[in-house]
């Protein structure tokens, strides 16, 4: 899949079958993946990939730009899992190993009705990213944020289910102009907040969201620079109190219970 990988244009995926990934899947420009339910999976027996501490950029994840721009990208209906306890039982969540995905330096990114399920740290993680679009996407049980930024500007995550387990559904760090609209975010039985807001953060839109048993508000700023940081029309449910937790951002019409 590599080889198929280094031509730009349309790969379409076999419908229902497993690609076993064996190494880190190097995305370029003016790609799209239609993966027609296609399964993207870790290899059995691969040695464990990145280290505690390991930085970013020297990581390797199973979906990777890195080292290099790249611009009009698209992926849809497929499933990426991360199972690397499958293999691994020792592994430690959230702090070791590797990303799903993880997006450096990209310019135009859509992400539609994709599935990830069970990995060991961050689903998605952009930094120094731009344009990105992510529609109907479901994050069951990865290891710490389903999506995160840094360093980004113009994002957009609508209509997605987020399942937590180990930290928040949604983490915009340094964001220009983010939305976050319309997204259920529940947990399995740990997780952290639903909209986790940190850094400096301008133009932000967080409305329609459902957010229900997280152990910390659903929406929760952490030692953050707001600007124009409007939350609207959330609903919020058996959160810790008060359940948004954001100094300096607008409030309005928020339905919160305990």
């Amino acid at each position: 899949m590599n080889q198929a990988l280094g031509y730009a244009g349309v790969i379409r995926l076999k419908p229902g079958v497993v690609y076993d990934i064996k190494d880190s899947l190097m995305l370029r420009s003016d790609t799209t993946i239609e993966g027609n339910g296609a399964i993207l999976k870790l290899a059995k027996g691969l040695s464990p990939w990145g280290y505690r501490g390991c930085p970013i950029r020297d990581e390797k994840a199973m979906l990777m730009i890195s080292n290099n721009f790249a611009k009009n990208i698209k992926i849809k209906d497929v499933t990426v899992d991360g199972s690397q306890s499958d293999y691994y039982p020792d592994v430690r969540l959230g702090t070791n190993i590797f990303n799903m995905a993880t997006m450096i330096g990209v310019d135009g990114i859509t992400i539609e009705n994709c599935l990830f399920k069970n990995g060991c740290n961050d689903a998605l993680m952009f930094s120094k990213s731009s344009n990105i679009i992510i529609d109907g996407l479901t994050v069951d049980k990865c290891g710490h944020d389903g999506v995160a930024t840094f360093y980004v500007e113009d994002i957009s995550v609508k209509n997605s289910t987020f399942i937590n387990r180990t930290n928040s559904s949604c983490r915009f760090y340094n964001v220009t102009r983010g939305i976050f609209e319309n997204n259920s975010c529940v947990t399995s039985g740990g997780g952290h907040t639903g909209l986790q807001l940190q850094g400096t953060l301008k133009d932000i839109h967080a409305s329609g969201n459902y957010i229900k048993g997280l152990p910390y508000p659903g929406i929760r700023a952490i030692d953050a620079r707001i600007t124009n940081v409007v939350l609207e029309n959330n609903v919020i449910e058996k959160c810790r109190s008060p359940g948004i937790d954001a100094p300096g951002a607008i409030l309005r019409n928020n339905k919160i219970s305990y």
